[in-house]
């Protein structure tokens, strides 16, 4: 039997321990940021909205005497599902919400105007998000979509304030591997909408523009 050299034997073996090294450090894509995408998160947002409404008709209707606003904290929750089609980019379907309750209509005369519930922002964006380096975490992006606002009111008039239109989000953060494919980590949102909406009775009708703007910290799960 011929004997095989010492040598090969030698190549071969550290061929095989420098594989199976490589192989269990990232043997699936672990560590990195590629195929199926599923972030989640909640937090604090810093939350303004300023309204301008007109208004025809014979009845009066407190919500809708010209210019008002909602400012305050408010929370913040989302969700994005999507993929990496490409080396470095995430595409996603984001859904985005901006809670905030106990708050007050502040009207142009100074007074104040208790809404009957929470007053909620919600927007819904196809979204990108890049990675400049896909092990690593850090990651920013956006996306265009729909908004909508709405709250309930004790109004004379109109039981709601509100609109739908179109919205825009900017984000930046930082994910930590804590397991082969799933990340905790910290984001920050900002969110622009402008809505509008228009509501009537037999003998008023109302119309609102509302501008929307929001700053969000929020803490997120990734499996990515």
């Amino acid at each position: 039997m011929k004997r095989v050299p010492k040598r090969w034997l030698l190549s071969t073996l550290l061929f095989a321990v420098t594989w199976s090294g490589t192989a269990g450090a990232n043997p699936f894509g672990y560590h990195e940021h590629d195929g199926f995408y599923l972030r989640f998160g909640g937090g604090v947002s810093l939350l303004d909205v300023n309204r301008e409404t007109d208004r025809s008709g014979s009845q009066g209707s407190l919500a809708y005497e010209g210019s008002s606003e909602v400012n305050g904290v408010a929370l913040n929750a989302e969700v994005s599902i999507g993929a990496t089609p490409l080396r470095k980019l995430v595409i996603a379907a984001t859904a985005v919400l901006l809670t905030m309750s106990s708050a007050d209509l502040k009207l142009g005369s100074g007074a104040r105007l208790s809404l009957d519930s929470s007053q909620n922002v919600l927007l819904f964006a196809p979204t990108a998000d890049v990675y400049l380096d896909p092990d690593r975490g850090f990651h920013f992006g956006g996306g265009l979509g729909f908004a909508m606002l709405r709250a309930n009111v004790d109004d004379t008039a109109f039981s709601t304030i509100g609109g739908t239109g179109v919205g825009l989000t900017l984000h930046t953060g930082y994910d930590f591997w804590v397991g082969d494919d799933w990340c905790l980590g910290g984001q920050l949102r900002g969110v622009l909408a402008a809505v509008s909406g228009s509501q009537s009775t037999p003998t008023v009708s109302v119309s609102e523009r509302d501008s929307i703007a929001a700053i969000s910290l929020a803490f997120t799960a990734l499996y990515h």
